[in-house]
């Protein structure tokens, strides 16, 4: 049973992405900011995320 309180899931998606962006997820693996593809997806949503919240004059 999970907890509502419980935000963290894992599932698995397929993404596609162009040769520059493949090339910017690699870097992040070769210079040590993500141990994995997965990671280094998940700093790069993180990092938007965190950017367009900043952005927002909504707020």
């Amino acid at each position: 049973m999970s907890n509502k309180n419980d935000f963290s899931r894992e599932i698995m998606i397929g993404i596609r992405v162009t040769q520059q962006q493949a090339d910017y997820i690699q870097s992040l693996i070769d210079n040590g900011r993500a141990k994995n593809k997965s990671s280094a997806v998940s700093l790069i949503i993180n990092q938007v995320m965190i950017t367009q919240g900043n952005s927002n004059p909504n707020k």
